[in-house]
């Protein structure tokens, strides 16, 4: 696991990717065998999300919205300590947009998570080549990884 400067040495990271999708459990498997504290979102009601630690790759359960989620009871992440934060999105730009599902779910949170720690995850089909249109509550991204090629982003 690399930290958002390129640096193996973080040791909080926020895994906020679709568990539903294998690359959940490969990413987490790794983190775990590297003794990394790895903290996956939990959506509580239907406009909060929080970190959670997870323990196990495998010890995770469907929670709000059919999310795999780490099990009760939950320990609780300040968002503040986080290394790195693990975005998935339906599309970025290289600016660093990011169109969500459309709830706000990760906007809200992100608004807690230092812009150099946001990291966007994406299949390469989901780079834009025009700029998202991005709203005053959007929030931005600041390295965009997919599986060709990493985005440093020019915010805005």
């Amino acid at each position: 696991m690399v930290s958002p400067r390129g640096e193996r040495s973080a040791t909080y990271y926020g895994l906020f990717i679709d568990a539903q999708r294998g690359e959940f459990r490969c990413v987490s498997a790794e983190a775990l065998e590297q003794q990394k504290d790895i903290y996956v979102p939990v959506c509580i009601n239907k406009t909060e999300m929080i970190g959670v630690h997870l323990d196990d790759s495998d010890d995770v359960e469907r929670g709000t919205l059919g999310i795999l989620n780490s099990k009760k009871p939950y320990r609780i992440v300040d968002p503040h300590i986080v290394d790195c934060v693990l975005v998935p999105g339906l599309a970025f730009d290289a600016t660093g947009g990011r169109m969500g599902m459309g709830a706000g779910y990760y906007d809200r949170y992100l608004q807690q998570i230092a812009f150099e720690k946001r990291i966007g995850i994406a299949w390469d089909n989901q780079l834009s080549e025009k700029a998202l249109p991005m709203a005053a509550h959007d929030e931005w991204m600041h390295k965009i990884v997919t599986p060709s090629e990493s985005i440093q982003c020019s915010k805005g």
